[in-house]
């Protein structure tokens, strides 16, 4: 309870002192927060969008960032990118301002909220402040798209080098391919080798065929020879009988016969050779399907290669494509929204900051003071103990 007493007496002792230094510092902010002019606040909003991933994966990944991750991932880094340097060198050399980076930083204020960026600028007047802000976000949504845009543009052109290079593999192997086809006149080795086993199938069914029409045409010769062999002998026992008419008609008949026997006899002579001709041609075929049955493996190889090249110049052709608008996208937006560009937020007086600097420093003030009275009240006591000692 003493001590108490003792702490409220310094106090009271010495109440001048810190009501001195608190009504000084209050009135000296209140008249430099007074004197300093009026400041002028703008604004834009811009929105993140998720993406996947800045490069293209020539194969699938194991992990894939998650939306909101990545959307907090382009906000963040356009934050920073806002307060690069070279960022504000390029808006104070736009605008021909009498700043330097550092004053740039310190009158913007970039506010992270979820998906979204707000960035204020606080100048002077309101056209500096719009001026100000437009032309820095602008900068940093420049610079910020072309660092996105590194990852991908440096896929797309790897992968326009490995599209380059298939496509020429793709070529040479369809070049062998052609050439091959040209040696042997083949479109296609196992379609050409049916082909050709059909055909000697149809020779042969065609040579027995042609053997049994053979048979047949030299047996009805026959028939017909013996038919004409009677009809003579019939037509000379009519000459005997006296009979002109009988024997005409039966030299008549056999005349007929004759030439029927003449008839096939032709017909049997062109199946035989016929026969001949197939006895020519399915050797030749049978030589033909064995060459085919020869260069299969090696025409195989040949068709697997171009197969084989043109999955993977398709492949690589679709990862171009994929690197290309992601490319085109990170060029055009950067994965951010500039949402208020057509409609633009008014400029705004910036509020003062009076009554918390004010408050500020009326605290500050009194803890400095009462600070001050103990520190003086113990200076005192300790030469008030020297002279004492000094006395005695």
């Amino acid at each position: 309870m003493n001590d108490i007493k003792t702490y409220l007496h310094i106090l009271w002792k010495r109440w001048w002192l810190i009501s001195l230094l608190v009504v000084l510092t209050v009135g000296g902010v209140y008249y430099y927060q007074a004197r300093k002019p009026p400041r002028y606040q703008a604004s834009v909003r811009l929105q993140a969008l998720p993406t996947e991933s800045d490069n293209v994966a020539l194969y699938s990944s194991y992990r894939s960032v998650g939306a909101s991750e990545s959307v907090r991932a382009t906000r963040d880094a356009f934050i920073q990118t806002l307060r690069q340097s070279s960022v504000a060198w390029k808006t104070i050399q736009e605008l021909h301002l009498q700043k330097t980076p550092a004053d740039i930083n310190y009158e913007m204020w970039p506010i992270p909220d979820e998906q979204y960026v707000v960035v204020i600028f606080y100048e002077p007047t309101a056209t500096l402040a719009r001026t100000i802000v437009d032309t820095h976000v602008r900068n940093a949504l420049d610079a910020f798209r072309k660092t996105r845009a590194l990852p991908v543009s440096e896929s797309r052109k790897f992968i326009d080098q490995q599209v380059k290079a298939q496509e020429q593999a793709l070529s040479v192997a369809q070049e062998a391919l052609t050439k091959f086809r040209l040696k042997y006149s083949i479109n296609s080795v196992p379609a050409e080798a049916d082909a050709v086993q059909a055909t000697i199938r149809s020779y042969r069914s065609n040579q027995q065929l042609a053997g049994v029409k053979a048979a047949e045409a030299e047996a009805l010769a026959m028939s017909y020879r013996r038919q004409a062999e009677g009809a003579l002998k019939s037509s000379e026992a009519a000459e005997v009988r006296g009979a002109t008419a009988t024997a005409d008609f039966y030299r008549s008949l056999a005349q007929s016969d004759l030439s029927n026997a003449d008839q096939q006899s032709a017909l049997a002579s062109g199946q035989q050779a016929a026969q001949r001709r197939y006895d020519t041609l399915i050797p030749q075929m049978e030589s033909r399907l064995a060459e085919l049955v020869g260069v299969e493996g090696q025409y195989q190889i040949l068709q697997d290669n171009v197969s084989h090249n043109r999955k993977q110049y398709d492949f690589l052709l679709n990862k171009l494509r994929e690197a290309k608008i992601k490319e085109d996208q990170a060029l055009s937006a950067g994965y951010l929204v500039w949402l208020d560009k057509g409609d633009r937020i008014p400029v705004r007086r910036a509020p003062t900051q009076m009554g918390r600097y004010l408050a500020v420093a009326f605290g500050a003030s009194l803890l400095v003071g009462i600070l001050l009275a103990f520190l003086l009240e113990g200076i005192e006591r300790a030469w008030r103990r020297s002279r004492e000692g000094t006395s005695r």
